[in-house]
């Protein structure tokens, strides 16, 4: 429902002609919210980091669970 929203107004603009945002700022729309909003995003200050979950481990600590 919200897709088709915006399919008009997109159309209309070219696409070319959005206007961008600014640093710490995002659209946030979809199945989270109620209509579509646009937030300010605080820096992360945490550690960033990455990486694979050991699935291994964590399916066998889920067996006999349940």
């Amino acid at each position: 429902m919200i897709r088709s929203m915006f399919r008009g107004p997109l159309r209309q603009s070219g696409n070319s002609n959005l206007p961008s945002l600014n640093i710490g700022k995002a659209v946030v729309a979809g199945l989270m919210v109620p209509v579509p909003a646009m937030v300010k995003i605080g820096e992360f200050t945490g550690k960033l980091s990455g990486g694979d979950p050991d699935v291994e481990s964590i399916w066998r600590g889920m067996r006999g669970k349940g």
